[in-house]
């Protein structure tokens, strides 16, 4: 059994950036920064938009034990929607032959225009059937291509802005914030953009 990690929202520094690892375990919880506690340098703060309204995200990056063992369960309420906990790969990890039939997302870093982003992320969801949710970052700094299963076998994909002309959320933070925002039940289209968290 994995050791108990610290409650996500404990303290975390809202705009400091995860390291980039080449696969973890990724704990999204829609809620704000909590007080008190010591600081989780595990954990960012994101904040999600619709064209309707906003909201907060708090993402925890595990690494992968042996085994691929599970992280522990959040020990908080859940904030608007459920929290989520889903193994992410980047494609150009080491670690994609061992876990990528194992991942939920699938991550590729090197920019690419439009179509071949498209083609990118479609040709992943076809490769490695267990995964849901693919991300490619566009030519352009801060925006990024999504592409999400659906029920039906096929690809939705949408662009998403990761921070504009601002700080900008890597790839893999703004991609579990996608693969949780769609496994709560809302639908792909609606989310427009994932940036930092300002800080207070």
């Amino acid at each position: 059994m994995s050791a108990v990690p610290s409650p996500v929202g404990v303290g975390v520094r809202p705009a400091r950036p995860c390291p980039r690892p080449g696969a973890g375990w990724a704990t999204v919880c829609f809620r704000g920064p909590g007080r008190g506690g010591g600081l989780d340098t595990r954990t960012t703060g994101a904040l999600w938009r619709t064209p309707g309204g906003h909201g907060p995200a708090l993402v925890r990056v595990d690494a992968v034990a042996a085994g691929c063992r599970h992280p522990a369960a959040c020990r908080h309420p859940s904030g608007r929607f459920p929290c989520d906990v889903h193994l992410w790969v980047d494609t150009g990890s080491p670690a994609l032959p061992r876990l990528g039939e194992h991942a939920d997302v699938l991550v590729s870093r090197g920019p690419l225009a439009p179509a071949s982003a498209r083609r990118r992320v479609s040709g992943l969801l076809a490769r490695y059937a267990g995964c849901s949710t693919a991300v490619v970052p566009g030519p352009d700094r801060g925006g990024c291509l999504v592409g999400v299963r659906t029920r039906d076998g096929g690809v939705e994909h949408a662009v998403l802005e990761c921070g504009g002309r601002g700080p900008v959320v890597p790839v893999h933070l703004a991609a579990a914030v996608v693969h949780a925002w769609v496994v709560s039940g809302r639908p792909l289209g609606a989310l427009c953009a994932v940036s930092p968290l300002p800080r207070r």
